[in-house]
């Protein structure tokens, strides 16, 4: 079963909308959309299906472990064309950008660098993180978006929110990085 869940931020003031009328006094709505698969054996799956692009979205299991999380928030895009059409309800779902849950030690670590107040960057698309065989003298965590690591060009996986990216490299003696985050 698939159903959204929908909220309106409290406060709905005038914005500018890419179509007629080009005003819009209403707050856009923000959803998740959620699927629950029940199985005979009692055991269950849930999975993120759908959501708006702002803010980010959590799901949680029966017993209160987080199992996904929205990768990417569009906070822009969510604010300028998430009423009407641009709705589940309006036949036009956005589907998320899934990411996997980080294990409690990312988590931990992602506290620790967050309390040494760290140097904040902004990647644009298209732009490497770092470049496999340099040396590696910076830890990353990622606050948003999706990374994909590569190894010898090759993807080996994706990356989201809560990621630790370059702890090799600074543990490595010698420090060179094994694998290209573009």
């Amino acid at each position: 079963m698939c159903r959204p869940l929908a909220v309106r931020p409290a406060f709905p003031p005038p914005r500018r909308v890419r179509h007629k009328p080009f005003v819009q006094i209403r707050a856009p709505v923000v959803w998740t959309t959620l699927a629950l698969t029940i199985h005979a054996d009692g055991t269950s799956e849930q999975q993120l299906t759908g959501a708006s692009s702002f803010p980010r979205h959590w799901v949680y299991d029966h017993a209160g472990r987080l199992v996904a999380k929205s990768g990417f928030i569009d906070y822009d895009t969510w604010w300028r064309e998430a009423f009407g059409v641009h709705t589940p309800w309006g036949d036009e779902d956005s589907a998320p950008i899934v990411t996997a849950v980080e294990s409690s030690l990312e988590r931990q670590l992602s506290v620790a660098v967050i309390d040494a107040k760290p140097q904040f960057r902004r990647l644009q698309a298209g732009r490497n993180l770092v470049e496999q065989g340099d040396q590696g003298e910076d830890l990353f965590l990622l606050f948003d978006g999706v990374l994909r690591v590569e190894v010898d060009g090759k993807p080996v996986t994706e990356v989201g929110p809560g990621a630790i990216l370059g702890e090799l490299a600074l543990l490595r003696e010698g420090g060179a990085r094994r694998r290209s985050v573009p």
